[in-house]
This record gives C-alpha cells, structure tokens and sequence, in this order.
C-alpha cells in the first residue's frame, strides 16, 4: 500500500448487524480520507465483502483487500498504518495490539469499558446509541484525535 494509508474496517459478526456502522458512511469517509492525500484500504473477512462492494461502488479508489489477507498481514498492515477505523470487530483488536492508532466504533449494544481494544498506538471509542445515528463528522474528528492523520493532512 501507498503510504500513508489508513485501514477501513467495516466487519462485525454477522449476526450482530447492529454493531455494524453504515456501508455507505464509510465510503463518505474513505473519499474524505483519500481527498486528502492519504490511501485508504479496506480489509476483512470474506463475510465483509458485500460491505466492501458497497463501499466500492461509492468510492472506487479504496483498496479492496477483503479476504486477501491473514491474521499475520492484518497485524503487519496495521503497524504500518497511520489509523484503523473500525466496528467493535476482532480485527480491530490486532490492529491495536499492533501499534495502530484506532478509532472504534460502539452501539449501545457493546460497552466499551469492558470490550475496548487495548494498544500503545492509541485507542479512541467512539460511541452512539445506535451506529446509524453516528456521523461521518464524528468519526473522521475522532481519527484525527488519536493518530497520525491530523499531522497527514495539515503537511
């Protein structure tokens, strides 16, 4: 991956849809993310790729590496990364305990104190009552608050 990049992480278990943030916004984001210079990447589990399409279809810039990766990648792209951005997902704990910055996001129906990924990179939870009420606004606020991107997008 060109750097800088940010990972897209849009998985959730499949029979948790309400810990899944809209495909759409994620796509919001990963145009705002890829306008100011930084790649954005997507990755998961075969179970995420309808997501991934979705997101695709929005904004086809995004490097699509659902299913393309191991657990081993995950952790290697993810220490590399200047974020990950993700659902209450187990990827999003490697990513963490690989030294990314992250931004996590919660529904009401996860409760962050107890299940937050833990990392030396920073982790920001991000938190809404429901995932549809959370906006695009909030989540790329809280990227630039816990890593890398905010220093990306002033140079």
């Amino acid at each position: 991956l060109k750097q800088p990049y940010g990972l897209i992480i849009p998985g959730a278990s499949p029979h948790r849809p309400e810990k899944r943030w809209p495909a759409e916004r994620y796509a919001e984001l990963a145009t705002r993310i890829i306008d100011k210079g930084v790649t954005a990447a997507i990755i998961g589990h075969h179970d995420e790729k309808d997501a991934a399409a979705a997101i695709l279809r929005v904004e086809p810039r995004v490097k699509n590496l659902v299913s393309r990766t191991d657990l081993f990648q995950v952790a290697a792209l993810a220490e590399r990364a200047a974020f990950s951005v993700g659902n209450d997902t187990g990827p999003m704990h490697i990513a963490a305990a690989a030294g990314s910055p992250c931004v996590v996001l919660f529904s009401a129906d996860s409760n962050p104190d107890k299940v937050c990924p833990r990392g030396r990179g920073g982790v920001m939870a991000v938190t809404a009552e429901s995932l549809q009420s959370m906006t695009v606004a909030q989540v790329e606020q809280s990227i630039g608050n816990v890593g890398g991107y905010r220093a990306l997008v002033r140079a």
